[in-house]
């Protein structure tokens, strides 16, 4: 039995960890210092992170009333400049002056889970007695098996590395002292990216349709390639977007460029990559469910920014070569040799809609013809204005610089306080002397020096790679959605995905989740007919219906109905409930759940609290994964819920969420969090208690899938 049940345990342990490295993207995982407006909440600056950045993983390390340190693992390479763009230029997280290299993770009082319970002030002795019995947990994992529990025992390496370093060290996304020479020369990208693969799209020639760019199939047939530049929205749009319209690129890589134009909420992104497929079946596959709107732009403008670029970009020579060794073995997992078919590029699709979908947003109509029709560079005779700003204001120095400047222009972005502006030389831009304000430097650097000065820059690519078998079979799981709508269209809502998914005389359950939710359950509908029916999944977003839709486990349907139905029969489920209030505060990672339970059918149910995963012989590869969610009740206030709800979801990850009747009460699907973390939300203003069945079977949430955000709970 002993000799099985280990044989079993490695095997499952050796299947997450291939899991896991599948799903992981070289980008980076860093600690985010970020502070607030002064009167304004962070709700706005988690939304931003995870919709229009779209970190993988964001787990919050330290809450205060004047600044959040966020852990934050990225989707895709590049995801410092998406976070300059997307979030610090809307002035939703501002970040804070004072940085320093690295955070110290205490994980051993963050992360593992334990059983304890304390009044709201320990003494020093009870201190002890936890930190001791938390690193104790390290040493075991509890397997349950036919009504038997044993205990197995394993080596630790990283309890006693952290005896030696006394914590987890990880770098700032914007670490040290970056104000220090605002006043004399610029801060790059350079180091905070050195660890970030590199795979530059070839533009050592202007690409064109006519190119002659060859992909060669497998067949030894040369398929042409195109050069595609497509333009999205810059503000608010979801950073999904920018992913549907990699996986048609021919490297699963796309080149992106800010169209700066004003102001950063009337700019927009122009995207560049090379494809086989055409701009029109493109633009229609990705704005039926990642982006509100695309317009192809002018080749022959983007084919002038590619090439000036290029010239911007020589450096390509010199860091490849330093770089090649490194980016090897990446490079040949992202890279397609054979080219993907438009059926499979739509299953990949189709299965990033059910786990992230985008919402639906209002068009920007008119205002894309400032990008659309620019004339934008001339090709032989450009000329950089390279800029630094006062802190957290780079893209308010940008506008006063272009402010009587007709047209958007190309700015590439080159950290948190610099830019540089391409522009043609006779036009009018604003000097240093007119934007003091907002500005620190500017300068005008003729053609030469802007190429010399560039060598220093890197323009880098965001790249992507295909989901796993594993995560393909997603979906085929079933069908338990939830869709999301404004407050006054919860009726079109229902009524069209009542509609979309009846078959004949088969109609799907659905239920009302919160005042802008529903929840949509299509068990018992014939598998074949709702297959078929469920090849146009993402046509159901609208403004008018349903904003966004979102697939998760069935499981969460089951209980969902197992929670009205014991509350409509007024059950007083009491066993193995375990509360937390100012009364009584858990200690360490909550909900606990440390073990591994296997099923007598055959089937193994991985359930673990946190397994750290080393990625590489970095410490700052080592990551937290907390492999399930479970389902925590909770009690507020009268007409308090979207509060409480709001501040677990900015606490942990909250996937799924249900306000009763009773406007007092309801519960959410989260991961598990430090209970110094949550304790945040447990206050008369949001949450009074939360509280969960330890006997309930927690849910292994499949990688990949959005967790909530205010817009969700406040459409």
């Amino acid at each position: 039995m002993n000799f099985r049940l280990r044989h079993v345990s490695l095997a499952v342990l050796v299947s997450m960890s291939r899991d896991l490295q599948a799903n992981y993207i070289p980008g980076l995982s860093r600690i985010l210092n970020v502070t607030c407006i002064k009167g304004m909440d962070f709700s706005p600056c988690h939304r931003c992170l995870v919709s229009s950045v779209g970190v993988n993983r964001i787990d919050l390390v330290q809450d205060s009333d004047s600044f959040r340190l966020y852990w934050i693992q990225g989707r895709y390479s590049d995801m410092i400049r998406s976070f300059i763009t997307s979030c610090s230029g809307t002035r939703m997280c501002r970040i804070s002056a004072e940085s320093t290299e690295a955070y110290t993770v205490d994980y051993s009082t963050l992360f593992v889970s334990q059983r304890l319970a304390t009044k709201l002030k320990l003494n020093m002795f009870d201190e002890s007695i936890r930190v001791f019995a938390t690193s104790m947990v390290f040493e075991e994992t509890i397997v349950e098996a036919h009504g038997r529990t044993m205990k197995l025992r394993h080596p630790n390496h990283e309890k006693t590395s952290f005896k030696r370093k006394g914590g987890l060290k990880i770098p700032l996304l914007f670490g040290g002292d970056f104000t220090a020479n605002k006043n004399t020369d610029l801060d790059s990208l350079s180091d905070q990216q050195e660890k970030t693969p590199f795979v530059p799209i070839q533009d050592s020639e202007i690409l064109n349709s006519k190119s002659g760019y060859m992909m060669e199939a497998q067949n030894g047939q040369n398929i042409p390639l195109s050069l595609q530049c497509m333009i999205i929205p810059s503000f608010l749009e979801d950073a999904v977007c920018r992913e549907c319209l990699a996986k048609y690129s021919e490297s699963l890589g796309i080149r992106t460029y800010l169209l700066f134009y004003r102001k950063l909420t009337t700019s927009a992104q122009l995207c560049v990559f090379r494809s086989i497929y055409e701009s029109s079946e493109i633009i229609r596959s990705c704005e039926a469910a990642f982006c509100s709107e695309i317009k192809q732009w002018s080749l022959s403008d983007c084919a002038k920014v590619e090439s000036v670029v290029s010239k911007l970009s020589s450096l390509f020579d010199k860091t490849n070569n330093k770089h090649n060794q490194k980016n090897h073995d990446h490079t040949r997992d992202i890279t397609d040799k054979e080219p993907k078919s438009l059926k499979e590029i739509k299953q990949v699709l189709d299965l990033i809609a059910y786990k992230r979908m985008a919402r639906a947003r209002a068009r920007s109509g008119a205002s894309f013809q400032q990008f659309i029709s620019v004339t934008t560079l001339q090709r032989e005779a450009f000329t950089c204005i390279k800029i630094s700003s006062k802190h957290n204001r780079n893209f308010e120095c940008m506008g006063c610089i272009l402010e009587n400047v007709l047209g958007a222009r190309v700015a590439i972005t080159l950290s948190l306080n610099s830019a540089l502006i391409l522009t043609n030389p006779s036009e009018s831009t604003k000097t240093f002397e007119d934007c003091t304000k907002t500005c620190n430097v500017v300068k005008n650097l003729n053609h030469n020096d802007c190429i010399d000065y560039s060598i220093q820059q890197r323009v880098s690519t965001e790249l992507y790679v295909k989901p796993s078998k594993t995560q393909r079979n997603y979906e085929n799981s079933g069908y338990c959605l939830i869709s999301f709508h404004a407050v006054t269209r919860r009726q079109h809502c229902y009524k069209r995905m009542r509609e979309y998914f009846s078959l004949n005389s088969q109609k799907p359950r659905i239920n009302i989740l919160t005042k802008t939710s529903l929840l949509t359950d299509t068990s018992g509908l014939d598998s074949d007919l709702l297959s078929k029916s469920i090849e146009n999944y993402r046509s159901p977003r609208s403004l008018k219906t349903c904003i966004r839709i979102q697939k998760v486990p069935h499981k969460l349907c089951s209980e969902h109905d197992a929670v009205i139905t014991a509350a409509s029969i007024q059950s007083t489920e009491t066993i193995a409930i375990e509360t937390f209030n100012k009364e009584q505060i858990p200690v360490g990672v909550w909900p606990p759940q440390n073990h591994i339970t296997f099923s007598t059918g055959g089937h193994v149910d991985v359930q673990m609290s946190c397994l750290w995963k080393t990625l590489s012989d970095s410490d700052t590869k080592l990551t937290p994964i907390c492999t399930s969610i479970t389902l925590v009740k909770y009690k507020c206030g009268k007409s308090k819920q979207v509060e409480c709800v709001s501040c677990l979801l900015q606490h942990t990850e909250v996937y799924f969420a249900y306000n009763d009747k009773s406007s007092t009460s309801g519960y959410v699907w989260m991961r598990q969090a430090p209970s110094l973390i949550l304790k945040s939300c447990i206050d008369y203003k949001n949450c009074l208690s939360l509280s969960y069945n330890a006997h309930r079977t927690q849910v292994k949430l499949p990688d990949g899938v959005r967790q909530l955000t205010i817009e969700d709970i406040r459409s």
